[in-house]
């Protein structure tokens, strides 16, 4: 793991110039790696949460917002990318994490895509909302 973040610094130092971006990763340990060799990009843990599309991974932090919240506070990692379905229909799930200090807050969804959702989100305060593999929109800077 240590070796393959590495080469990706590496890679992104090389290749990135004045381009802004962030990293992600749905592996806890990658992201605490990232937040701690680096502090030039901002880094987003990836959870699924608790939902009935996707398998539950067997790594607690991965299985709820508040236990994401709660890792990403105590490693210092920027923000939560968070599986928009399930926060749709519980928005305050959105808040909560914010009020606990969750400084930026992504979603990702297949969701996404339609521009109710999106709307829907902005509503809800988050800080971007992913779609297709790209940042549409990006509320507050992060």
């Amino acid at each position: 793991m240590n070796k393959y973040v590495d080469t990706v610094l590496k890679t992104v130092f090389d290749n990135a110039k004045d381009r802004n971006l962030f990293f992600s990763c749905f592996d806890p340990d990658v992201c605490t790696l990232l937040r701690l060799k680096q502090h030039r990009y901002p880094v987003l843990f990836l959870s699924c949460c608790i939902n009935d599309i996707y398998t539950k991974y067997k790594d607690i932090r991965s299985r709820s917002i508040a236990f994401g919240t709660s890792f990403v506070l105590s490693e210092g990692i920027t923000g939560l990318g968070l599986f928009s379905t399930p926060l749709l229909k519980d928005p305050w799930k959105v808040e909560k994490a914010r009020n606990a200090g969750i400084q930026a807050m992504f979603m990702w969804g297949d969701e996404n895509n339609e521009a109710k959702a999106r709307e829907r989100l902005k509503e809800m305060g988050v800080d971007g909302i992913l779609c297709d593999r790209l940042v549409m929109q990006c509320f507050s800077p992060v």
